[in-house]
């Protein structure tokens, strides 16, 4: 359980950086190779944390959308 919450805090931290990056010292748009690194490092976080509740696709996409709810806009995660 410990390991699951840690997965989210870091989910979450890396949102952070992702909507506001002027926060974190960077530019107000951050460089174009860290967003992308940025975004699939959530994308596998997901995946983890999907994987160890044993949740359904449409599951992930709401805790997604969850979470995102904690940051100023909502980060895409690859889906279409």
């Amino acid at each position: 359980m410990a390991t699951t919450k840690r997965i989210v805090e870091v989910y979450r931290a890396l949102g952070r950086v992702l909507n506001n990056p002027a926060a974190f010292g960077l530019a107000q748009r951050a460089p174009k190779a860290l967003v992308e690194e940025l975004t699939m490092s959530r994308r596998n976080l997901m995946e983890e944390l999907m994987e160890r509740k044993g949740w359904l696709e449409e599951e992930g996409i709401f805790l997604e959308t969850e979470l995102a709810q904690d940051a100023d806009l909502y980060i895409a995660m690859g889906r279409t």
